[in-house]
């Protein structure tokens, strides 16, 4: 049910985060410190998920709007406008004229759509106050310092979770394998100002960390 939720979600960045968290959960998995094939239970596993994945991939096809939405999604040149042209691109821009303006500390956190319109790239949609990412917007409310400060508190948790990858149980390298596709999705979304998804992610990397220092 949550695979077909990502893949009906028709969001590009979500299907490659997935795809790349199994594959990292499946590894840790089979790995071996000296053999890092793979074996036939993984192999197995991978297999199924894949088959899995496909098969409602394919059930697109049977529904006009979701084949539609699928092709378009896929589409080289739709693809090749999204990451040169589209607002995300633009919203690069317009970050570095913030941040030219107040380099350190930002606009404040929630100020980004008040300064949006007077420093935002015409490459931007004018009404969509947002840059979509969640580290550009950190990085225009908060600053350098700000965002410098996150990153070094993450990369810290983060460095707790990994501390004896190979001898986490499945539950503790599945709850990292979620923040880190978590922290990658902040890419394409500003994911903090949805309560319900920074309070999932909050609670998550407390879990994680808090069961670190449990075993």
């Amino acid at each position: 049910m949550i695979v077909a939720t990502i893949v009906f979600s028709f969001t590009r960045g979500s299907w490659l985060i997935t795809i790349i968290m199994f594959i990292l959960y499946f590894l840790k998995k089979e790995y071996r410190p000296s053999n890092i094939a793979f074996t036939r239970k993984m192999f197995k596993q991978i297999l199924f998920g894949s088959a899995v994945f496909f098969i409602i991939i394919f059930s697109c096809f049977f529904f006009p709007r979701a084949k539609q939405s699928f092709i378009k999604r896929v589409n080289f040149k739709t693809i090749k406008g999204d990451i040169l042209y589209s607002h995300r691109a633009g919203s690069y821009y317009t970050t570095l004229n913030i941040l030219k303006k107040y380099p350190f500390f930002g606009v404040g956190m929630g100020n980004y759509p008040q300064v949006y319109r007077l420093y935002r790239n015409k490459q931007t949609i004018e009404h969509l106050e947002t840059p979509d990412n969640m580290y550009l917007r950190l990085l225009s409310e908060t600053g350098i310092i700000g965002t410098l400060a996150f990153l070094l508190f993450i990369i810290y948790c983060l460095n707790r979770l990994l501390m004896n990858f190979r001898l986490a149980s499945n539950f503790k390298w599945a709850l990292t394998c979620g923040i880190i596709g978590f922290l990658l999705n902040l890419f394409t979304a500003d994911l903090f100002y949805w309560l319900p998804l920074q309070f999932t992610f909050w609670l998550l990397l407390g879990v994680g960390v808090g069961y670190e220092h449990s075993t």
